[in-house]
């Protein structure tokens, strides 16, 4: 073996000293002398530099266009909340400590107490020592982008909610009063906001479908109140999902540095268009790790006309409740294990699909001829078809091959309440099978075997006794595991009596429900 390695050494050697002794009969056959050549290899290393500063200047140059030009349409966005200054200019904190609505950033480097020092602050004009005050601080940071001249403004929903009051800051440093906000979406965090100015440089929507893999990307926004950061990275993977970041996860990721305070800025395409807002970013830290995600610009442009147009944002419904086709079902199914689609595991008796036809345990393999393999996919493509147009599922039954035709309906929290349960079974309740994901967002332990509440309707008879979280684990003494189970025992009387398993801990329920 030894002898092998030291063979070719030999041989590369042996070449090396051919070619030296063929740049020696060279010089020696053209009369150039050593220095001549090296001056020649010196001045074509010139010549390919030059070529590749060339190059990198021109991408440079994209980077220097980009923020130029889309500069002027981001803006910072500053959440304020209204806080009890106490009595006589003081906090009001009793025993000390920061004051209410300082941004996380200082919280955590000051730490909860800061040592129990109190924070006193001078008394407001027209106020008196000893009256109660209140006083506007900063609650948060964050970032938008202005979409049209008259004043619209997309952002994160979670930028805005909970604030008493929101400022914007134009990249002229004019500093405007948020007029109104138009409408929020929580299951998307996405937001619309609107302030009162005109001439304004609106930003333009690229496709977040042409998006592939590696191409480069730019992103502006606040990061840590650093107005106007330009960052710049790759696209590092599309149709992120499962995240638990929003209910209709379908990100962009990206490496380009986001950070707290980017949240609702733009992510940008090198021909200046935005292809995703920045919401989200993974780390261990609380801030740049090289993963960040973005809301593609597709689904911005949907959720942000619906809230201008209806100041809320209209899905479709189909009324499934669906689950994973992986390999545990193939295998329990006897199903090919190249078979791709998603799983039914529950119809509502009166909903859109429960009227085209569609049962328990069809497998739906594609949508309109486009072909589905995950739940939050097939989730993703219903909510985003508007109520009332007919689309063809492509589904699977007993092995064959079915197309029926569904017509969508509107999506509202009752009907995705009422999802959870059977027919006059489980009102106003929706209940999904314990998974990986569901433990982890709701603290459960993830091997144990039970129904999770996902949804809970107000005027649901559920609602006094559970919460969002819950694991029902037994109905009547009789151990659950799907939503199937709960029917069963359900069938059993009005009486129910549940085993409840949560973060907490355990405990047990009664109720009667009248028929």
């Amino acid at each position: 073996m030894h002898r092998g390695k030291l063979g070719s050494l030999l041989a590369v050697g042996g070449c090396l000293l051919l070619s030296g002794g063929a740049i020696a009969m060279w010089n020696g056959a053209s009369g150039f002398t050593a220095s001549e050549v090296y001056t020649k290899q010196t001045a074509d290393a010139e010549a390919a530099r030059g070529k590749l500063v060339a190059r990198a200047e021109e991408l440079s140059g994209a980077f220097r266009a980009v923020a130029k030009v889309l500069k002027p349409s981001v803006v910072s966005i500053t959440a304020t909340k209204r806080v009890n200054m106490g009595r006589g200019g003081g906090m009001g904190l009793g025993g000390g400590g920061l004051p209410p609505g300082l941004p996380e950033e200082f919280r955590r480097f000051f730490g909860d107490d800061f040592g129990g020092q109190d924070f006193e602050t001078p008394v407001p004009r027209g106020g008196r020592r000893g009256e109660v005050q209140e006083q506007e601080v900063p609650a948060g940071l964050g970032s938008g982008v202005i979409i049209s001249e008259d004043g619209y403004i997309v952002t994160n929903n979670h930028v805005v909610a909970q604030a008493d009051g929101l400022k914007v800051t134009l990249s002229d440093g004019r500093e405007l009063d948020v007029e109104k906000v138009v409408g929020t979406d929580e299951k998307s965090d996405l937001a619309v906001l609107k302030v009162n100015a005109s001439g304004l440089v609106a930003a333009k929507f690229g496709d977040s479908e042409a998006l592939e893999v590696g191409d480069w990307v730019v992103a502006i926004g606040s990061p840590f109140g650093l107005a106007q950061t330009v960052t710049q990275g790759i696209v590092s993977a599309t149709n992120r999902a499962d995240m638990q970041i929003t209910q209709y996860d379908d990100f962009i990721q990206t490496d380009a540095a986001i950070n707290p305070g980017n949240s609702g800025g733009p992510l940008l395409n090198l021909q200046g268009e935005v292809i995703g807002i920045n919401t989200a970013i993974a780390s261990r830290s609380g801030s740049y790790n090289g993963i960040g995600f973005a809301i593609p610009s597709n689904t911005t442009r949907r959720v942000v006309e619906s809230l201008i147009r209806n100041g809320r944002m209209i899905r479709g419904f189909v009324g499934l409740q669906l689950a994973p086709l992986d390999r545990e079902r193939l295998e329990k199914e006897n199903l090919s294990s190249d078979l791709r689609g998603v799983w039914i595991e529950e119809v509502s008796p009166d909903g859109p699909s429960a009227k085209a036809g569609l049962r328990a345990g069809d497998i739906v393999t594609a949508v309109d001829s486009k072909a589905v393999d995950s739940v939050p996919g097939l989730r993703n493509i219903i909510a985003s078809t508007p109520p009332g147009t007919s689309v063809e599922f492509r589904i699977q039954r007993d092995s064959k091959a079915m197309e029926v035709q569904i017509k969508i309906d509107e999506q509202t929290d009752e009907k995705l309440a009422a999802m959870g349960g059977p027919a006059g079974g489980l009102p106003g309740i929706q209940l999904e099978p314990n998974s990986p994901e569901l433990a982890a967002e709701y603290g459960l332990p993830e091997s144990a075997s039970g129904v999770v509440v996902t949804g809970l309707a107000s005027n649901s008879p559920f609602a006094s006794l559970l919460s969002l979280g819950d694991m029902i684990v037994s109905v009547n003494g009789t151990k659950v595991s799907s939503v199937n189970d709960v029917a069963a025992t359900l069938r059993q009387g009005r009486s129910l009596k549940l085993e409840i398993v949560n973060e907490q801990g355990n405990r047990k329920v009664e109720l009667r429900i009248g028929r």
